[in-house]
């Protein structure tokens, strides 16, 4: 797909036929605009979470949001995407049953939910997880950060090493 960009005279510089290097534009945009700007580091260490029905508590972040967009500034005609991203291993069974972050601030609650690896939660395994986070329902100020493994699985333990951002900027 090919990109624009307006000038303030209205004229746009289009991609598709723009050439940098023997390279076309657009193919040297979509390379760029698909690598991650930045990582924004929430909590990052070594956490056992064993199930008992309630949400744990494993950070809490003063001012997250404006600390993000004091770190990243967007860019003029740039629209921002955020991934959640979770490292993170578990020894929760049965197909369904997911480990769950949540972001709370008095009357402000999301959860995210992903997949359970059914592996173990010893010490040294890891896997990726990634999703989309929702950064602009986020509100101001402090956030704490809770943590459960699946609430249907008695006795399952996830093991927290990093959460974190990954931040991309895009061209609409």
């Amino acid at each position: 797909m090919a990109k624009a960009i307006k000038y303030k005279n209205d004229v746009y510089l289009d991609s598709s036929n723009s050439t940098y290097k023997k390279n076309n534009l657009n193919n040297v945009l979509n390379s760029i605009l698909s690598n991650p700007i930045g990582e924004f580091i929430i909590w990052e260490g070594n956490k056992e979470i064993t199930s008992n029905g309630t949400w744990q508590q494993i950070a809490t972040y003063y001012s997250l949001k404006e600390t993000v967009i004091a770190k990243f500034p967007l860019k003029d005609k740039f629209t921002r995407k955020y991934k959640l991203c979770l490292e993170v291993t578990d020894n929760i069974g049965g197909v369904g049953n997911y480990e769950y972050i949540k972001f709370s601030q008095e009357s402000y609650s999301k959860e995210y939910m992903y997949p359970n690896i059914w592996g173990s939660s010893e010490d040294g395994y890891r896997a990726f997880k990634m999703q989309d986070f929702d950064f602009d329902g986020l509100p101001n100020g402090t956030m704490t950060i809770y943590a459960t493994p699946a609430f249907l699985a008695s006795g399952s333990t996830m093991r927290i090493y990093k959460l974190y951002l990954l931040i991309y900027d895009t061209i609409e």
